[in-house]
């Protein structure tokens, strides 16, 4: 059964699909074209629908009057006023208060579980607690944690994330990677061509005495272009990748004028930080950040392979889809054991609803790629290719009672502020594809599954 196929329940596909087996072969070929075709819009469903409306109305709209600027330069003055109304800021060893970003002000822990320690749970060595069903995927829970915190971190600013990363995470902050200007069409040296809407870029790079860590940065919330960018469909020919999105490989060789090719001082920070390469490479990211960890990783393994060796995982967070099947192919090939030697280092968590994991639409021949992990709205975390379409069916069948079950449970949550209820709110009103894309959902349910695994195998009540 193709990929499109899988998009509709099984009580549908079963009598059609032995009807088709039963027939000759050239009606069975042209009957699966059209159940595709069905299927591949069937997927796209409402919430595809209202995403592209927004994308092709409201923001294109904003930018026409000029507000994407306005937006920009308001966002600090919005991170200071609502860090003032909720006295939520960040304090540095110096006494000095900044403000959380739009992103995490609503939930701004980013506390690591007494269960582990960031340079412990980077040592590939280290033992950890996982189900036989995520071990057998070479799945990590406490490393999925981490990294979720890490993606979410990154949103913030530069002082913000070494305090964190030095003081409270014992790690250190090694480099911080930014585009500082953004274009509409931007000339893209590797490969040539030019990429629409290239995206302001942010990554930073950590390490431990046996690691490091390369966190890319999503799209921020008031930044037109950056949603424009990763809501863009066109495709591009990249000799070792196959087709791929054009904003985000733009977003990695877009030669910018201020800090360079951002490829390429990742890669020469990376052999400064590594010189010897011993140490293993983590690649995480957020929704766009998501796109570009596996891009990067991908991109690597042709440029790069002594570099790509050391990759142990890549974990993208609400990852939209980078580029067509051939590129899905290169990325098993290099990174899944379905078709290398070793565990899965090519993770995509995908939660709930969230519409960013379906876009852009297979139906213009994006694929999925990476094992899928699949973080329910319930919290259960699941690896079975079986269970987690059952549940991306239930997910969207079922979206509004399991959203008000979401709402009702987060007001009961310590870790949850009164903002972020309102903001749930907010967006299942206007955005409601996007009603389960926040990175704090994400690190949140990511935390809760950890301490129920350690629950599970100690016999005891353990502490968030």
């Amino acid at each position: 059964m193709s990929r499109q196929q899988e998009a509709l329940p099984e009580i549908i596909l079963r009598p059609w699909q032995e009807g088709i087996e039963s027939a000759g072969q050239p009606l069975a070929q042209t009957a699966a074209r059209w159940q595709a075709r069905i299927a591949a819009y069937a997927r796209t469903s409402f919430l595809s629908a209202y995403a592209a409306f927004v994308d092709n109305t409201l923001v294109a709209l904003l930018q026409a009057l000029r507000l994407d600027d306005l937006f920009r330069r308001a966002t600090p003055w919005l991170e200071d006023r609502l860090a003032a109304l909720t006295g939520t800021w960040h304090k540095l060893a110096d006494g000095r208060k900044l403000s959380y970003s739009l992103v995490n002000n609503t939930s701004p822990d980013f506390s690591i579980p007494r269960q582990y320690s960031a340079p412990i749970v980077l040592d590939e060595g280290a033992s950890e607690l996982s189900n036989a069903e995520g071990a057998a995927a070479g799945y990590r829970p406490a490393l999925a944690h981490f990294l979720s915190l890490c993606m979410k971190l990154v949103y913030e600013k530069e002082e913000v994330m070494q305090d964190t990363v030095e003081t409270r995470w014992d790690l250190r902050f090694h480099n911080y990677f930014h585009t500082g200007t953004e274009t509409f069409i931007a000339p893209v040296p590797e490969g040539g061509g030019t990429a629409p809407f290239v995206p302001r870029t942010r990554a930073a790079l950590l390490g431990s005495p046996h690691a490091l860590v390369l966190v890319f940065r999503g799209s921020e919330p008031t930044n037109l272009i950056n949603l424009r960018s990763s809501g863009r469909i066109s495709m591009t020919e990249r000799k070792g990748l196959g087709r791929v999105h054009d904003g985000f490989y733009g977003a990695l060789f877009h030669d910018d004028e201020e800090s360079g090719i951002l490829f390429d001082e990742i890669v020469k920070a990376i052999e400064a930080a590594d010189p010897e390469g011993t140490k293993a490479l983590y690649v995480t990211g957020h929704s766009l950040g998501a796109a570009l960890s596996l891009l990067f990783a991908q991109v690597v393994a042709c440029r790069k392979p002594a570099i790509a060796d050391r990759i142990a995982a890549i974990y993208g967070f609400a990852p939209p889809r980078v580029g067509d099947a051939e590129f899905a192919d290169h990325v098993s090939a290099t990174f899944c054991a379905t078709s290398s030697p070793g565990p899965n280092r090519a993770f995509r968590v995908c939660h709930g609803a969230d519409i960013i994991c379906r876009l852009p639409p297979r139906m213009l021949q994006y694929a999925d790629a990476g094992q899928e992990v699949f973080v329910t709205s319930t919290g259960r975390v699941l690896f079975d290719p079986k269970e987690v379409k059952r549940w991306h069916n239930i997910e969207g069948w079922g979206f509004i009672p399991l959203y008000l079950y979401k709402l009702v449970a987060g007001m009961f949550d310590r870790r949850e502020k009164l903002l972020r209820s309102l903001y749930r709110v907010f967006l299942l009103v206007t955005f409601p594809g996007l009603t389960d894309h926040w990175p704090a959902d994400y690190e949140g349910k990511l935390r809760k599954a950890l301490i129920r695994e350690v629950e599970g195998k100690s016999g005891h009540t353990a502490v968030l």
